[in-house]
C-alpha cells in the first residue's frame, strides 16, 4: 500500500504537445500547444535550430489536494520553420528537484517549399472569374 501512495504522485505528472498540422509551406506558421500536469517545473524544448518562436500564450491553473500542489500550465507557441525538410519539435519536460519526471514524445513535421509563381503568371488563377 505504501509502494502505491508513494508513486500516485508521479502518475499525475505528463505532458502533452498538440500541432495544429503535422505537414506546412515554408511561408507558413505553425502552433504547438504544450499541455503540462503535475507538481514539477515545466520546460519547454530548444527550438531554435529549427524553429523561429513569432508568438506565445500561457495559461495556468493551480489546485491543492490533500496539501499537495497541482499545476496545470498551457503554453502555446506560434512557430515559423527556418528551413524545409524534415523538422523536429523536440521534447518537453517536468523536472522535479533536477530530474525529470514526465516528457513529451518528439514530433516530426514536414515543411515543403513553396513553388514561387512566375510574373507572367500571377494574374492568370483560373479559378477567378473574369471582371466585365
Amino acid at each position: 500500500m505504501l509502494t502505491l501512495l508513494a508513486a500516485a504522485p508521479a502518475w499525475a505528472q505528463t505532458v502533452k504537445v498538440e500541432v495544429s498540422s503535422r505537414s506546412i509551406a515554408n511561408d507558413d506558421d505553425l502552433q504547438a500547444t504544450f499541455s503540462f500536469s503535475g507538481s514539477g517545473e515545466a520546460k519547454l524544448p530548444e527550438l531554435g535550430r529549427d524553429w523561429q518562436t513569432v508568438g506565445q500564450s500561457r495559461g495556468m491553473n493551480t489546485r491543492i489536494i490533500n496539501g499537495r500542489m497541482f499545476k496545470e500550465q498551457t503554453v502555446t507557441l506560434v512557430l515559423r520553420p527556418k528551413r524545409t525538410g524534415q523538422l523536429t519539435i523536440p521534447a518537453a519536460t517536468i523536472a522535479t528537484n533536477g530530474n525529470i519526471v514526465a516528457t513529451s514524445q518528439p514530433i516530426q513535421i514536414t515543411v515543403r517549399s513553396v513553388a514561387a509563381v512566375a510574373p507572367s503568371q500571377a494574374g492568370n488563377d483560373p479559378q477567378r472569374e473574369p471582371r466585365g
